[in-house]
């Protein structure tokens, strides 16, 4: 068997230190259009998250999760019949590490999914992720909360980089860094560091800046065209929360998208005129 030494922190304090620094990087890059969102318990495993950044041309969503740090092994093998050897992260790392788990066969886990596949096929802008401690002690929590490097020491991996078959998988990571390594087949996934995510909201920014656009068409159109595209991405998740159907978020995208078009259009022929 694994030796395993649990956080002493609880998840709710390691996520709130999360959210702080995670608000002042959006934040500082992007209006927020609403405080902070963190669902009830009982709406979380429909929603995916434990907590969501919603910002015009950007959206963060993150699910906490505690780590273990896997300290030695106890006996020769993960189990005595071996059944479990392939979800063993000391039989792969050999060495200390910290690990946690995702349950593929969730609802948290597809509703995660889902937003993942749609910034992926451009739909909007955003990263989801899963967030874990590279740490165990409160002591450490307090320092890193003071120096607004909790993000800098957690484990970041997306629902993409997991494999939808409905598993309990164990995510892992050496102490000294390197790649995630993903059980239980055992399989390296690239880690991603805060930084590439802080980096990639930066480029989010560029990219909107340099967004193609009709010759003279003043940016606060195409800007109010966007902000009603995250109006109707956020009550889709209040509709989610309320039971209510899907398809009454499709009908507003689409109504969002159908107005924002006309105005750009009036737009450019406006800036036609002045011309």
């Amino acid at each position: 068997m694994e030796v395993a030494m649990k956080c002493s922190f609880s998840e709710f304090s390691y996520g709130y230190a999360c959210i702080r620094e995670a608000e002042q990087e959006v934040q500082a890059l992007f209006p927020l259009t609403a405080a902070p969102t963190q669902p009830s318990l009982l709406t979380e495993g429909k929603v995916g998250y434990d907590a969501a950044l919603f910002a015009v041309d950007y959206t963060l969503f993150m699910q906490f999760k505690r780590s273990d740090y896997i300290t030695r092994l106890h006996t020769s093998a993960c189990s005595f019949d071996g059944s479990h050897e392939k979800r063993c992260s000391w039989m792969h790392i050999k060495s200390k590490h910290h690990r946690f788990e995702v349950d593929t066969a969730s609802n948290q886990f597809h509703a995660l999914r889902g937003y993942d596949e749609e910034i992926q096929k451009g739909y909007w802008r955003g990263d989801v992720l899963y967030v874990a401690p590279r740490f165990h002690q409160d002591s450490e929590l307090n320092g890193l909360y003071f120096s607004r490097d909790v993000l800098n020491r957690s484990l970041l991996i997306r629902p993409r980089d997991l494999p939808a078959d409905g598993k309990v998988h164990r995510i892992s990571r050496r102490l000294s860094g390197g790649p995630l390594i993903v059980m239980s087949e055992p399989h390296d996934v690239d880690a991603i560091e805060w930084r590439q995510v802080r980096d990639r909201m930066r480029s989010t920014v560029e990219g909107v800046e340099q967004d193609a656009r009709p010759q003279g068409v003043p940016q606060t159109l195409t800007t109010l065209v966007r902000q009603m595209e995250e109006f109707a991405w956020g009550r889709q998740l209040r509709l989610l929360n309320q039971d209510e159907p899907r398809s009454e978020f499709q009908r507003l995208r689409a109504a969002a998208r159908r107005l924002g078009g006309e105005m750009l259009v009036v737009g450019h022929e406006m800036a036609q005129l002045r011309a």
